[in-house]
């Protein structure tokens, strides 16, 4: 069961909030946050502990040619109701309260996204981040198992899956039907084929049936050129030339002469 956590300090919330703002195409806005998104996302995607360090590394020492100021001011403990920022203490002097917090002293708005996701890391919360596979926005997991941002996200989730479900489902029906279509064509074809054998075998048969007889007539009626195809199966032979070779130079019209009849019940 996941651990629920406070809710994220302000460092990250202010990012979020920024790398989801619509800011109009072209924009310097715009420009700085595909910018650090392409940073930020390699690190919220499932990649080896080895890739997630080149990126991490990537991520900060970017911000380390930044140069970022930091700025500390004073103020009073009874103020700070949100309570303490992790490395925050209050400090005591003669009967007064005070906290002391490091804010960004910047030179303009890519310096704050940057501090923010300096601080999100100094306060533990970077971790949190996510991009939600649904509507893709960045929000502030509850718990580290947390990965779609809504309720309604996760209907649509859900919703989506079961589409896949059911479109393989499909498909591994489709793949079976043909499977086994092409598993009954197969021993139609074994079955014609020794039909075929047969019916060869039975024409050099010296001592015929009146019942034999029929059938190589009724055959031999319905093939193509009649006599000469049957001579032109004889010479294939005398060369040397084997039943599954002629067989497989066989037409499906000559091939289906050979077929089974149906039952007549």
């Amino acid at each position: 069961m996941g651990v629920t956590r406070k809710p994220p300090e302000a460092a990250l919330n202010r990012l979020i909030a920024f790398l989801n703002f619509a800011y109009p195409e072209r924009s310097r806005e715009k420009f700085i946050q595909k910018e650090v998104k392409r940073r930020v996302m390699p690190l919220l995607s499932p990649v080896t502990s080895e890739v997630l360090e080149f990126h991490l590394a990537r991520l900060i020492g970017e911000i380390n040619r930044i140069g970022l100021r930091p700025h500390w001011v004073i103020t009073p403990a009874e103020i700070a109701v949100s309570g303490l920022r992790p490395g925050e203490r209050v400090l005591r002097l003669q009967d007064t309260r005070w906290v002391l917090s490091k804010v960004p002293l910047s030179a303009g708005q890519r310096e704050s996204v940057y501090y923010d996701i300096v601080r999100s890391f100094e306060e533990g919360d970077f971790g949190r981040l996510r991009i939600c596979p649904v509507c893709w926005h960045f929000f502030a997991a509850k718990d580290f198992r947390e990965n779609i941002c809504s309720a309604g996200c996760k209907k649509s989730a859900r919703a989506r899956t079961a589409k896949v479900r059911m479109a393989r489902l499909r498909k591994r029906r489709k793949l079976a039907a043909k499977k086994a279509k092409q598993a009954s064509q197969t021993k139609q074809d074994q079955e014609k084929f020794q039909k075929f054998r047969e019916y060869l075998g039975l024409r050099n048969k010296r001592q015929l049936t009146e019942k034999e007889l029929k059938s190589i007539a009724d055959i031999k009626n319905k093939l193509p050129g009649r006599g000469e195809t049957l001579k032109k199966w004889d010479a294939q032979q005398r060369t040397g030339l084997s039943l599954e070779s002629i067989w497989s130079s066989l037409s499906d019209e000559v091939r289906a002469i050979f077929g089974i009849p149906a039952r007549r019940d």
